[in-house]
């Protein structure tokens, strides 16, 4: 499952330290030394419902040398200020969720805590080679 978000994260997010990445959802990080967390950056962060789930998740990224702050929250009531996000890798907190509305709730708050949304689109030239980098972002979606 590691190699599959791995790849995820290096076809989606960008990797350059600019801004806070959120993890939701740290029973990866609890459980398994096969962890995210550490690959999404040096501002990277946490969040989990569970504070024994995010203790675990502490003690086992601090044996590793990894140092993120790691929180227990609420994705349906963020406390964080709007637009302090830059990324958001959530693989799995809106299945837990029971009603429509709490994962509505949740999408509203992460979107409030993220950066402005950008969408992201992959250029080819006639030839089928890549043009701008391969990556051009479009203008700011409100």
């Amino acid at each position: 499952m590691r190699r599959v978000y791995l790849r995820l994260v290096n076809q989606w997010l960008f990797r350059d330290d600019c801004g806070y990445v959120l993890k939701t959802d740290l029973f990866e990080e609890a459980v398994s030394p096969h962890n995210l967390l550490p690959d999404l950056g040096t501002r990277s962060l946490g969040i989990d419902t569970s504070p024994v789930v995010v203790g675990a998740a502490r003690e086992r990224l601090r044996k590793q040398g990894v140092e993120s702050p790691l929180v227990v929250g609420d994705l349906r009531q963020l406390l964080l200020r709007p637009s302090s996000l830059k990324q958001i890798l959530s693989g799995s907190s809106l299945d837990h969720f029971v009603s429509k509305t709490d994962i509505a709730r949740a999408l509203e708050e992460l979107a409030r805590a993220l950066m402005s949304v950008r969408l992201i689109e992959h250029r080819r030239s006639a030839a089928g080679c890549c043009t701008s980098g391969g990556f051009g972002v479009s203008p700011e979606v409100s």
